[in-house]
């Protein structure tokens, strides 16, 4: 009786894993490339920032297992970042007229190409979030930003990964259809 639960269990686990996996749900931050990206070059030509968004490509793509390559020749794909923005304004004020809550917008300019094909033309990619500010709590709320142009610079990072992604199934070769039965 026992081994029957224990039977059951394992079932309705591998059966809910199968699930999961077939309607395309994956672990949040986890990437999908597509098949048989072993490198990538990462361009940026930015002069601001310090190429924040270039250093979180480059970390999601290692800790994808993807080597980034030191030139687009030798790469798969590369991608290339310009004009990386950042920008902080006040979107609403208390009774006392100072800012209450903030709007943060990161964008940069991206394009993909695959070897001396551009495969998507510069697009821009961008990021809007808000929060409440406390002159009271500036500490807390400084910090608040920090996490927020974090997860800001991962979003970026991942839209453009999307988008290789999406390129790059676009590219893989379907399967030759199977010739037609002559009628008999």
């Amino acid at each position: 009786m026992n081994y029957t639960k224990k039977l059951n269990k394992i079932i309705a686990v591998v059966l809910s894993a199968t699930l999961l996996s077939a309607c395309g749900w994956h672990l949040r931050g986890s990437l999908a490339l597509p098949e048989g990206v072993d490198n990538i070059y990462i361009a940026d030509s930015s002069t601001s920032n310090q190429g924040v968004i270039a250093l979180t490509l480059a970390n999601m793509l290692k800790q994808s297992n993807v080597a980034l390559a030191t030139a687009s020749a030798d790469a798969q794909y590369s991608i290339h970042l310009s004009n990386e923005r950042l920008d902080r304004r006040a979107i609403s004020v208390g009774s006392d007229t100072l800012a209450s809550e903030y709007e943060l917008t990161h964008e940069v300019d991206y394009y993909i190409a695959d070897g001396e094909t551009i495969l998507a033309p510069t697009t821009t990619a961008r990021v809007i979030r808000s929060y409440t500010y406390d002159r009271d709590d500036v500490i807390s709320k400084n910090e608040e930003e920090d996490i927020i142009r974090k997860e800001m610079r991962s979003n970026l990072a991942s839209q453009i990964l999307n988008r290789l992604r999406f390129l790059g199934d676009a590219n893989i070769p379907t399967a030759a259809a199977p010739a037609a039965a002559p009628n008999q």
